[in-house]
Order: C-alpha cells, then sequence, then structure tokens
C-alpha cells in the first residue's frame, strides 16, 4: 500500500525494520 499514511508510517516501520535486522544479526 503506497499512499500518505505510508509516508506516515514510513519513520515508525524503519524502527521496526532496524530493530528486527538487529535481532536477525
Amino acid at each position: 500500500m503506497v499512499t500518505a499514511d505510508t509516508r506516515h508510517v514510513t519513520k515508525t516501520n524503519l524502527y521496526y525494520v532496524i530493530n528486527y535486522v538487529v535481532i536477525i544479526l
């Protein structure tokens, strides 16, 4: 889903992704 809401949640998603990557590593 690529909408205006996605841009607003991009920062939050990035934080979650980083946390996930750190856990995997």
